[in-house]
């Protein structure tokens, strides 16, 4: 599960990439860390430094989301 932070057409800025995976392995960050989003594709980000998302996998096609979720509940709005 990731959260949408751009969708296409918007200016983007990925968070702080890692240089390690979650068991220490060299992991390579995706470049640029900022830019416009391509027609077609999406910028997602998981809640972990270590989460494999567009800080390292890059654009996601919009063709390969599976599904989307709705939070029940809302605290603190």
């Amino acid at each position: 599960m990731k959260r949408v932070a751009a969708l296409p057409g918007q200016v983007y800025q990925l968070p702080p990439a890692s240089d390690r995976d979650s068991k220490g392995r060299p992991i390579t960050a995706f470049e640029p860390k900022i830019g416009i989003v391509p027609a077609n594709h999406l910028i997602v980000v998981g809640n972990t430094k270590f989460s494999l998302d567009s800080r390292y996998i890059g654009f996601v096609p919009q063709s390969s989301i599976i599904d989307t979720i709705t939070p029940l509940l809302l605290f603190g709005l």
